[in-house]
């Protein structure tokens, strides 16, 4: 699934498997950073993404500026729809039938 949605930013610089450390110490990792001039996203495979699992990303997603956050996830909510109730934070939820 990161190469299927690499592959829709091919003019893009791609940084792969980017390691963070949160204030708290911990490491939080990403699959891949893509960046063109001042348009940067951030991606991040969760099999099932939770608010607790979004939290960092939304964090990262500030401190760095980056504009949009994908979350790419093969697990859809139980009526088959993929959950993005993050959108209004510009972090999108993108399955296989997404790519």
């Amino acid at each position: 699934m990161v190469e299927l949605a690499l592959n829709r930013l091919k003019q893009h610089k791609i940084y792969r498997d980017v390691q963070f450390v949160e204030a708290a110490g911990l490491l939080y990792s990403f699959d891949a950073l893509a960046v063109q001039e001042d348009n940067r996203v951030l991606l991040k495979y969760m099999d099932a993404p939770s608010d607790d699992d979004v939290l960092p990303m939304k964090l990262f997603m500030e401190a760095l500026n980056v504009r949009e956050g994908w979350i790419l996830t093969g697990i859809p909510n139980g009526d088959g729809q993929v959950l993005n109730k993050w959108e209004k934070d510009n972090i999108s939820v993108l399955t296989i039938k997404d790519l």
